[in-house]
């Protein structure tokens, strides 16, 4: 194989093209080699690409120059005139792409420099975030014509999930004649803009266990969804679960208090102090009567220190109890901070968490009185409810009760499919 090294190749006299080998010829260039093009490329096929200048941001007016291509910031000094070429030959191209996604908010203005721009004798303006544009000079006729053009939301870093959840219901407490009915979860909608490839933990509460044997019914859970972990700082939104019915001394005992809002329900007191709900920045405090109860804590109802009836559930409702004899207690539900238990007292509320979502409702389920029914869920109307959800448990009479019903989830990316979650028993994942 044969070898010529020049620094040079230059054409002889009078002739002003040089031909590098005959038809059907091959060239190898090895790698690691560069071959730096400082004049006109034809023949290629590449008619329309640029050479992106990455090293000067375009902040004020300038004339563009063939063959290259211009990240343009219009947040730092405003509205930015790019002039194209003034005088281009067939094929020359220019592209311009938003440095700072600001076109929408500051225009990036196409000056035509007195030729066409897709056939318009008129300027053209990039007003979309995030775009970019490739431009080739066609002929006189068309002029300037955009052959490629694309959005950064093509190619999106973070996407926006809308979450809707319904905390679940607390269960109502066992009696021959005064059994108390729990109460309804609540419900909170919000959006939030999470990176792509982020994981979400959702948590989907367990209705609270009905009393046993004359006690009082459990807390419901709360349904919740997290980042990186199941923690109350992780926290991106909660639906509060309900409380847990106890005895009383009227025909349908005292309720338990209502899931949801910023500060979960209060239970009703047949004796002494009744259970409150769980706020934004503390856990409900326990009800007087009876032998007391605990406090609710972050995400966890509390639970009476008697005698248990269920729970904890699954979403942090806290047991039941009471001595079967002169006091019941309602076990408090889950929460962003949970809600207390009863000492002779229906439980309280769990509280929801709406954070930094945005386009949130937040909104506390429901109780009764003086019916035995179970309080009802908040927002059972929306369209993507899976029914039977949220409900507290109904005492019917007798010495039975019955359980809360389950929390839900329903998620949707980017406006994709409606996901909905139902109630497992543990964590659930999913990616953005």
């Amino acid at each position: 194989m044969s070898e010529i090294k020049v620094n040079k190749l230059t054409p002889r006299t009078n002739c002003g093209t040089v031909t590098l080998g005959d038809s059907g010829d091959t060239f190898t260039i090895p790698a690691g080699a560069t071959i730096n093009n400082l004049g006109t490329a034809s023949g290629f096929g590449a008619t329309g690409a640029v050479n992106w200048d990455v090293a000067s941001i375009k902040t004020t007016d300038f004339t563009a120059v063939s063959g290259n291509g211009y990240f343009v910031d219009t947040a730092t000094t405003g509205a930015v005139i790019v002039t194209l070429p003034a005088a281009p030959s067939v094929g020359d191209v220019v592209g311009v792409s938003d440095y700072a996604n600001n076109f929408g908010t500051a225009n990036c203005t196409l000056n035509r420099n007195s030729l066409k721009i897709g056939g318009a004798a008129a300027n053209a303006f990039l007003s979309t975030d995030g775009v970019a544009v490739t431009l080739v000079y066609v002929d006189v006729t068309k002029g300037w014509i955009v052959t490629d053009s694309g959005n950064q939301s093509d190619a999106p870093t973070t996407k926006d999930v809308i979450f809707k959840l319904w905390g679940a219901g607390g269960g109502s407490a066992s009696g021959g004649t005064d059994g108390g009915p729990g109460g309804g979860g609540g419900f909170v909608i919000g959006t939030v803009n999470l990176a792509v490839g982020t994981t979400v933990y959702a948590v989907v509460g367990q209705g609270g266990p009905g009393g046993l044997s004359g006690y009082g019914g459990s807390g419901g859970g709360y349904s919740g969804v997290f980042t990186s972990s199941v923690s109350q700082g992780n926290a991106l939104l909660i639906a509060g679960g309900a409380g847990g019915g106890s005895r009383g001394s009227g025909t349908y005992g005292s309720y338990g208090g209502a899931g949801g809002s910023t500060t979960g329900g209060s239970g009703q007191a047949n004796a002494g102090s009744a259970a409150t709900g769980g706020t934004q920045s503390a856990g409900g405090t326990a009800g007087s009567g009876g032998s007391g109860g605990s406090a609710g804590a972050a995400l966890t109802g509390g639970s009476n220190t008697s005698q248990t009836s269920g729970g904890p559930a699954f979403g942090g409702g806290g047991s039941g109890g009471g001595d079967n004899s002169s006091f019941t207690a309602g076990g408090g539900a889950g929460g962003y901070c949970g809600g207390g238990s009863g000492g002779d007292s229906g439980g309280g509320g769990g509280s929801s968490y709406v954070g930094t979502a945005t386009s949130t409702t937040n909104t506390q389920g429901n109780i009764t009185a003086g019916s035995g029914a179970g309080g009802l869920t908040a927002n059972s109307s929306d369209a993507q409810y899976p029914g039977s959800v949220g409900d507290g448990g109904a005492w019917t009479g007798g010495a039975g009760s019955n359980a809360g019903e389950n929390g839900a989830i329903a998620y949707q990316i980017d406006g994709g499919a409606w996901v909905v979650l139902s109630y497992t028993g543990s964590n659930q994942t999913f990616t953005v």
